[in-house]
């Protein structure tokens, strides 16, 4: 049996989401006027839910933290996805793939 579709996944794989993600969270520091996070910090964001990452790395309580996931994804749903950069060499990966019938 040939396969002749691929999957990948996004997010680390095809994309590096970390800019957009992290800028966001930048934006919703500043915004609720906290400090601002070392970039080890703003790192420990991308992965686990949002929610939970503003309670333990800034100390905020759970409502506060929900506050701050609105506005990161206010942020995020506006400039933060732009932020999102295709990996060097994936799109001739992608079209080699192509020419060979992949889809």
């Amino acid at each position: 049996m040939k396969y002749k579709t691929i999957f990948f996944d996004l997010d680390g794989t095809i994309t590096d989401s970390a800019p957009g993600i992290m800028n966001s969270i930048k934006y919703a520091l500043e915004k609720n006027h906290l400090p601002m996070l070392s970039e080890e910090q703003l790192r420990s964001f991308i992965g686990p839910p949002l929610r939970g990452q503003f309670c333990k790395v800034c100390g905020l309580a759970d409502e506060e933290s929900a506050r701050m996931v609105e506005d990161y994804r206010e942020y995020y749903r506006d400039k933060g996805i732009f932020g999102n950069n295709v990996y060097d060499g994936v799109i001739e990966m992608l079209e080699k793939l192509r020419k060979k019938d992949f889809v």
